[in-house]
C-alpha cells in the first residue's frame, strides 16, 4: 500500500471539480446508461477514460432545495459518483479539504479519509479499475461486521483501498522495468517483484473487507493500461521513489502498525499488523534504491535533497489539515485511523524517522 493523500502522503491527483458543479455540466443520463448511473465523458477534471459512473441525481431538481453534484473518489480516476447535497455536508469542495479531494461517504460530502496504494500512471494521471460484482478476489478474512451505518462506511473504505492495491501491483511491476532499465542490481528487482506479489494479497484481503462489509463479493473490473508511464531516466526514477516509497510508505506502514493497535478485534489486529510489516519492507527497499543510485549509480544528489524537502514539505501540509478534522473512535475501532490520528502518526514519523533518515542518505 503505497500512500498517497493507502498508504501515507498524498501525491498530486488530477484535478477535481468543486462538488457544487451541477452534474449536467460533466456528464448526462443516456439511452445506453444503465439505471441509476450517467455516462461521463474524458478530459481534464472528469477522468482518463469515458465510463458510466453511480448518480443518486442527474440535475438539481432531483434534489430539493439542494444541488446535484458530481465527486471524484478516492484512490479512483477523475469522477465516480453523482449525488444531492446536503446539509450535514463537510465540504464542498477540495478548497474546504486542503487541496484533498471531497467525496461521498455515507450520503454526504465529507474530505477524503483514504490513503491510497502506489499509484499507477496512465496518460500522466493515476488510474484504478472501477469496483465490480465477483468473488474470485476475496481473500479469506473474518472480522465483526459492525452496525449497518458502520458497514456501509468500511464497505467504501476498503473498496477504495483494495482497487489501489489492484492498481498497485501494476504499479510494481512497472518499478521492476524501470529497475532493469537502470541497471539495478539484482537484489533490488527480486524484492520489488517480491513486493509486487506482496501488493496482490493486500489486495485480495482489503476486496475481502470490502465484500464482508457490502454482504456481497466486491472485486476488481478491468484496469485501463493505456500507455504506462516507464520513466527510464535515473533521476526521475529516484525522485518518484523518494515521494512513493521513502517518504509515502514509510509513513503508510507506521500508520498501519496504529491501526493494528487501535483495531478491537485480535484476528483484523493480526491482519493489519501483517501488511504494516510488508509494508516496512517496501518503503526500505525504496531507501536501498535511492542509497545505490546515489552511491554507486550517480544520481544528482542536489535534486534528490530537493525532492525530498518537497515531499515533506507536501506530508507536512497534509497533516496540518487532517489534525483540524473530526476523529471518530469507531472507525479507529475497526482498523482505520481517522484523520487527526493519523496527522499525529505522521507528524512522529515525519519528525523522528524520515526527516533524519533522508539528511543522513543525502549528506552520505
Amino acid at each position: 500500500m503505497r500512500a498517497s493523500s493507502s498508504a501515507a502522503f498524498s501525491p498530486p491527483r488530477p484535478a477535481v471539480p468543486a462538488r457544487r458543479a451541477r452534474a449536467s455540466t460533466a456528464a448526462a443520463p443516456t439511452p445506453t446508461a444503465p439505471k441509476d448511473r450517467i455516462c461521463r465523458c474524458a478530459g481534464d477534471g472528469l477522468g482518463t477514460y469515458t465510463r458510466c459512473i453511480a448518480a443518486d441525481c442527474t440535475a438539481d431538481a432531483d434534489c430539493p432545495g439542494e444541488l446535484c453534484g458530481v465527486a471524484g473518489g478516492a484512490c479512483s480516476d477523475g469522477l465516480v459518483h453523482a449525488a444531492c447535497t446536503t446539509p450535514q455536508d463537510e465540504c464542498a469542495g477540495p478548497s474546504d479539504c486542503g487541496g484533498d479531494l471531497c467525496v461521498i461517504e455515507d450520503a454526504r460530502w465529507i474530505c477524503n479519509n483514504v490513503d491510497c496504494g502506489r499509484p499507477f500512471i496512465v496518460d500522466a494521471a493515476p488510474v484504478t479499475a472501477p469496483a465490480a460484482a465477483r468473488d474470485d478476489w476475496r481473500g479469506l478474512v473474518a472480522v465483526p461486521a459492525g452496525a449497518p451505518a458502520l458497514r456501509v462506511r468500511l464497505r467504501e473504505h476498503w473498496t477504495a483501498i483494495a482497487l489501489a492495491e489492484h492498481a498497485s501491483v501494476a504499479s510494481f511491476a512497472v518499478f521492476v522495468l524501470q529497475l532493469l532499465a537502470v541497471g539495478a542490481p539484482p537484489t533490488l528487482v527480486s524484492d520489488a517483484q517480491r513486493a509486487m506479489a506482496d501488493e496482490l494479497e493486500h489486495a485480495r484481503i482489503a476486496f475481502a473487507l470490502a465484500s464482508l462489509y457490502q454482504g456481497t463479493g466486491v472485486g476488481p473490473g478491468p484496469l485501463p493500461v493505456g500507455r504506462p508511464r516507464v520513466a527510464a531516466d535515473l533521476d526521475a526514477v529516484v525522485a518518484a521513489v523518494i515521494a512513493e516509497a521513502c517518504v509515502a510508505e514509510t509513513l503508510a506502514g507506521l500508520e498501519l502498525r496504529e491501526a493494528a493497535a487501535q483495531a478491537e478485534d485480535p484476528a483484523l489486529a493480526r491482519l493489519l499488523a501483517r501488511i504494516a510489516a510488508d509494508e516496512q519492507r517496501h518503503a526500505e527497499l525504496g531507501w536501498r534504491f535511492v542509497q545505490w543510485a546515489l552511491n554507486e549509480a550517480g544520481a544528482d544528489r542536489g535534486r534528490a535533497e530537493a525532492c525530498f524537502a518537497a515531499a515533506l514539505a507536501s506530508a507536512e501540509a497534509a497533516a496540518e489539515d487532517m489534525s483540524s478534522r473530526p476523529g471518530d473512535s469507531a472507525l479507529r475501532s475497526h482498523g482505520v485511523v481517522d484523520a487527526p490520528l493519523r496527522a499525529a502518526v505522521w507528524r512522529r514519523a515525519l519528525d523522528g524517522l524520515v526527516r533524519p533518515a533522508a539528511a543522513r542518505l543525502c549528506a552520505a
